[in-house]
C-alpha cells in the first residue's frame, strides 16, 4: 500500500510564519518592554522641583555641567516664532555655556571626533536623523542639557543638574528626546550611540524610518534595552531619571512649554496621527486584512503541497508499477 506523504503544504506555511513571527518578536522585543515599563523607579514629578531651594544650593549638588545645546541649520534663519523661546534660554542661564550647533557645525564635529561615524551620519536621508543623532554625541561627548528650540522655559533648569541623566516620560510610552541632560560619557548615551548604526533601516515610512533610526522611538527602545542590563546594586550615576509631565494644561513638566513644533513631519504624518487617534477601527481593519492575506497564503501553500504530493505519489505508483512487470518477467 503506498501511503499519501503528509501534507507539504501545510509545512510550507507553518514553517516560514513561524520563522517570520520569532524574528519580528526578537526584533521588537524593546518595543514590547515599552509596554510593561513606566519610569516609576526613576520617575521624578515637578512638585519635587519646585521647593525654595536658592540656584546656589541646586549648584551645590550639580553633576551635570552647566552647558546647554541647541542646533539649527544656520544661526541666523532661526524661524520667528522659536526667537522667544531661544532668547528665554539664553536670560535663564546667563552663567551658564551656550553652544549653538549648526548643520557645518554638526558635521564638522561628527568628522574630528567621532569619524567612524560619519558614513551613517551622511547617509541619513532625512536632516531630522542628523540632528537627532548630534544630540546624543554631544550629550556623550560633552555633557550638559540639550533641547529643541520649540521649547520654550519659563524658570531655570538648574535643579535638573543633580541627576546623572534625565529624559522626559511621554505620551502613550516611553521617553521623548526633544530636552535631554546627562553627564559626559554618560553609558546610557555610549549605549545609544553605539546602536545608531544597529538601527539604520529605511522603513518605507518617512516618518516611522525617523522615528524608529534615530528618534523618540529608537530612543526609548534602546532606553528599555539599558535598564534591562542593569543588574543588582546598580551605582547611582548610571541611573537615568524620567521627569513626569505635571498635568497642567499647556505645560510640561514644570519648567517650559512647548511652542509650535514638527518642522519635520509630512503628509504622511497626518495620516498617522489620524490612525493613532482612531486606533480601533485601525487594530480591525489591519487584524481583517492580516487574517485575510494568512488566509490566502494558506490556501496557496496548501495547494501547491498538494500538487506536490500527488505528483510524488504518481512517481511512487510508477515504480512499483515497473517493479512489479519486473518481478513477471522474472
Amino acid at each position: 500500500m503506498i501511503r499519501r506523504p503528509a501534507s507539504r503544504g501545510s509545512l510550507l506555511f507553518i514553517l516560514p510564519v513561524l520563522f517570520t513571527v520569532s524574528l519580528l518578536v526578537h526584533r521588537s522585543r524593546f518595543l514590547f518592554g515599552l509596554l510593561l515599563e513606566d519610569g516609576g523607579r526613576d520617575a521624578v514629578f515637578p512638585s519635587e522641583l519646585l521647593s525654595p531651594a536658592s540656584e546656589r544650593e541646586w549648584n551645590e549638588t550639580a553633576v551635570i555641567p552647566k552647558i546647554i545645546h541647541q542646533t539649527y541649520k544656520t544661526a541666523d534663519n532661526i524661524p520667528e516664532h522659536w526667537r522667544a523661546g531661544q532668547q528665554a534660554v539664553k536670560e535663564l542661564h546667563s552663567d551658564w555655556e551656550y553652544k549653538f550647533w549648526t548643520d557645518e557645525d554638526a558635521h564638522s564635529f561628527i568628522s574630528v571626533h567621532y569619524p567612524s561615524f560619519l558614513p551613517t551620519y551622511s547617509s541619513y536621508a532625512h536632516p531630522i536623523q542628523r540632528v537627532d543623532a548630534l544630540r546624543y554625541f554631544l550629550l556623550y561627548h560633552y555633557g550638559g542639557i540639550y533641547l529643541d528650540l520649540d521649547i520654550a522655559p519659563y524658570r531655570s533648569f538648574a535643579s535638573l543638574l543633580q541627576f546623572p541623566a534625565f529624559a522626559c516620560l511621554t505620551n502613550p510610552s516611553g521617553i521623548s528626546n526633544d530636552i535631554l541632560g546627562s553627564v559626559p560619557q554618560h553609558p546610557f548615551y555610549k549605549l545609544v550611540i553605539e546602536n545608531l548604526e544597529v538601527y539604520n533601516r529605511n522603513w518605507l515610512s518617512g516618518y516611522i524610518t525617523v522615528m524608529y533610526t534615530t528618534g523618540p522611538l529608537f530612543f526609548s527602545a534602546v532606553w528599555i534595552q539599558y535598564l534591562r542590563g542593569l543588574r543588582g546594586d546598580v551605582n547611582a550615576m548610571d541611573r537615568i531619571k524620567v521627569l513626569v509631565p505635571g498635568g497642567i494644561d499647556g505645560d510640561s513638566y514644570g519648567f517650559f512649554k512647548n511652542v509650535q513644533g514638527g518642522s519635520w513631519h509630512g503628509r504622511e504624518t497626518e495620516v498617522i496621527f489620524w490612525m493613532g487617534r482612531h486606533w480601533v477601527l485601525v487594530t480591525v481593519f489591519g487584524f481583517g486584512v492580516g487574517f485575510g492575506v494568512t488566509i490566502m497564503c494558506w490556501w496557496v501553500c496548501t495547494m501547491f503541497g498538494k500538487r506536490w504530493g500527488t505528483r510524488e505519489v504518481y512517481e511512487k505508483r510508477d515504480r512499483y508499477e515497473l517493479w512489479i512487470e519486473d518481478s513477471y518477467d522474472f
